[in-house]
């Protein structure tokens, strides 16, 4: 359960890095290195749970946990701009 929160934890910290980077490359203010090396540790230590054992069991749980509320915002944003045309 707790490496499940971690899971999760990780990907938010991924999209707020992420979003950081986007926000600073359109008003070309800050360094932009910050972002990519948080991007890039969050992208390594999410690719490095496969190959730890005890880990692979929170891929199980935390891709749909992940996954699920992405999907349905996904969605929802698709249907309210299909609405709106």
């Amino acid at each position: 359960l707790l490496s499940v929160s971690g899971f999760t934890g990780a990907v938010c910290w991924l999209s707020i890095s992420w979003c950081r980077l986007r926000f600073r490359k359109t008003r070309g203010t800050g360094a932009l290195w910050p972002d990519r090396l948080a991007i890039a540790l969050q992208l390594a230590c999410l690719g490095l749970i496969p190959f730890n054992k005890d880990l692979r069991g929170c891929l199980l749980i935390g891709i749909p946990a992940v996954a699920v509320p992405m999907a349905v915002v996904w969605l929802r944003e698709a249907r309210v701009r299909q609405l709106r045309c």
